[in-house]
């Protein structure tokens, strides 16, 4: 389908503007709205305020967790069937760092439920693997995806991520 829009000029140049990209748009959106769970998290261990650290990462963990399932179950499957890589290329390295997402999210829930001095620590390990992993989903995997899927394959997809549940 063909869509014409206007285009502005600016300084004399003409400026095309940006493709639709809702699939990445909406999964970028996700990882927005986890790592503000993230630092919700951290700012009330800054505080002192072990019980609502406690539901924060709660509700991290139980996002991250969601999001990571519905990207495996359903988003990868997707990209490997189009791609013609079963379980290989980008997604195999994306699954692994799940891995290590799962695990860390992991010892930090228990970090932070004894209160432990060690949840810095973890917390550098995370953002360290989480924000590697967000820049190869939203450069390369998301773009891609969409590029191999037609926009109602693409808006398909994204009801059925939207409708993801535990």
């Amino acid at each position: 389908m063909w869509r014409v829009e206007p285009v502005r000029a600016r300084r004399g140049r003409l400026q095309v503007p940006a493709p639709r990209n809702p699939l990445t748009e909406a999964l970028e959106a996700a990882h927005h709205e986890l790592n503000a769970l993230e630092a919700e998290t951290f700012e009330a261990l800054a505080a002192g305020d072990i019980a609502r650290a406690a539901t924060s990462f709660r509700a991290f963990r139980q996002s991250a967790e969601r999001h990571i399932r519905c990207e495996e179950e359903l988003l990868f499957p997707v990209f490997e069937m189009r791609a013609r890589l079963p379980h290989g290329g980008p997604t195999s390295i994306l699954r692994a760092e799940h891995g290590q997402i799962r695990d860390l999210l992991r010892d930090l829930a228990r970090e932070i439920e004894s209160g432990g001095s060690d949840a810095e620590r973890l917390r550098a390990a995370l953002r360290g693997v989480v924000a590697d992993h967000q820049r190869k989903e939203e450069t390369i995997l998301y773009p891609w995806t969409e590029r191999l899927l037609t926009e109602g394959e693409v808006d398909r997809l994204l009801a059925r991520a939207r409708a993801f549940r535990d």
